[in-house]
Parts: C-alpha cells; structure tokens; sequence
C-alpha cells in the first residue's frame, strides 16, 4: 500500500526595489548560479538550494524567509544599482500538496496551494508576487502626485492665478509620463508566462493569483488616477503658460508705446 506524500510549504517574500533596472547586467553582478530565464525576470540559485528571483520592472522575490536576508539586500542593492523599498514587503505561503488536482489551485490572501513545486509553477507564483510589490511602489507614486497636485489646483481655484513657476508642474508631468511607460512596458497582465500556454496547471495558477493579488484592478486604477493627476498639471501648466504669454505680449505693447512717446517727446 501506498503512502501519501506529505503536504510541504514554502515561504516567499518579495521586496520592491527604487525602480527598474538592466536584469541581465544584474544577474551576472550576483554571485548566484543562473537556473532559468523568463519573460520578466531570471530565477537564480543561493546556497542551499534555495532560489531568488530578481524582477526587470524592479522586485526580488526570496526563497525560505519571512524577511528580506540583509546580506542578499545588499547585494541586489550593488548589482542593480537601486534601493531596496524594505517598507514594501509582501510574503506568501506556498503549499505544496501532492493530491491536490494540477488545475486546481487555492489562493488566498497570503497563500496559495499547488499541486506541484517544479520551477515553472514557482516562476510563476515569484512573477506574480513580485508584480504585486513593485506595482504598490507606483501605487504609493501616484497618492503622492495626487497630493501636491491637488494643493496646487486648489490654489488656482482659491486665488485664480498659477503659479510663478512651472518648474514643479513640468516635473510632475514628465514623472507621470515615465510612470506610465513603465507601467505599459514592463507589466505584463495580459501577456502569460510563457509556460502558461502549454501547461493548463500553470494558465490556472496565474488566474487565480492575479485575481487574489487584484493585479489587473491596481493596475487599472493607477492607471486612471495617472490619467487625472496628468490632465490636472497639463491644464495648470498650461494656463501658466498662456499668462506669462499674454505678460509677454503686453510688456511689447507698453515697450512700444513708451518708444512713441519718447519720439513725440523729442519732437516737441
């Protein structure tokens, strides 16, 4: 009679990093050995068999841990060149239970159980939880934009005049604009894993995270709050503009009737 192998778990946790980086440069940076590459990150090997995946949209996910290794933070820190976000952290339990269907995974707020613990379903759980780290950092972004830009509309709106200067405004709408590329080219949440369409298991797995993890909803509402914060600073910088412009075209009015005068003066 045959027995029943015992359910395993795993912990991962992941932590956002500054901002994107050069995924390739990185890796070879670490003392890691390279065990697979992905569409959005490479999954490399510490000692003891335990693995870390670094993420190009700006995430590491770690194997075996509830908390960020400060030895491993430092050296992503110096094979990245960014900061370690230590305050956006998320962890997830992952248990591994051999009778439980392929295409059947049960996710919660922080678990997910599987019926197998091979590397592509592990890529895949570490892309999905990373995602969902460095997807807060742009989350925490936006609230800070909404903020500074709501204090500065309700200024025109209190005193009917921008600004002096369109410095500040002119940041935050290049800010904005590299937001939203990044969140366009680096996110991937309607392209799948690779694996996920060959495999069922895995197609099943990255519904459910993404579900759990409320990535395409997040994503959407960054996306819209972006949208609003852009379209205030526009409008106000714009209006900046066309009020030094009408300045402008006055100080030429004034400049040339000060030149008549004069004229006429030294006429009389």
């Amino acid at each position: 009679m045959s027995t029943a192998e015992p359910v395993r778990h795993q912990r991962l946790v992941g932590f956002a990093l500054d901002g994107a980086f050069e995924i390739e440069a990185a890796a070879a940076a670490l003392p890691f050995d390279i065990r697979s590459r992905f569409s959005s990150g490479i999954a490399l090997e510490r000692g003891g068999g335990l693995r870390v995946w670094i993420f190009r949209f700006g995430a590491v996910v770690q194997e075996g841990a509830d908390d960020p290794d400060p030895e491993l933070v430092a050296l992503v820190e110096r094979a990245t060149g960014r900061k370690a976000l230590l305050d956006l952290v998320e962890r997830l339990t992952v248990q591994v239970d051999p009778e439980r269907a392929a295409t059947n995974p049960r996710t919660g707020w922080d678990s997910v159980a599987v019926g197998q613990e091979d590397a592509a379903t592990m890529g895949a759980i570490a892309m999905l939880l990373g995602q969902s780290t460095a997807l807060e950092r742009y989350e925490r972004l936006v609230a800070r934009l909404m903020e500074s830009s709501l204090e500065l509309v309700r200024v025109l709106a209190r005193e009917g005049k921008t600004p002096q200067r369109a410095g500040g405004m002119a940041k935050r709408v290049g800010t904005i604009a590299e937001g939203r590329l990044e969140l366009g080219q680096l996110f991937f949440f309607v392209d799948r894993p690779d694996e996920a369409w060959e495999r069922a298991d895995i197609s099943a797995l990255f519904d459910a995270l993404s579900t759990a993890f409320e990535l395409r909803e997040r994503h959407q509402a960054v996306l819209h709050k972006l949208n609003a914060v852009e379209s205030a600073n526009e409008t106000t910088l714009g209006l900046w503009f066309s009020s030094r412009g009408h300045k402008l075209e006055w100080a030429i009015v004034l400049l040339i009737v000060a030149e008549i005068v004069m004229f006429l003066a030294g006429i009389g």
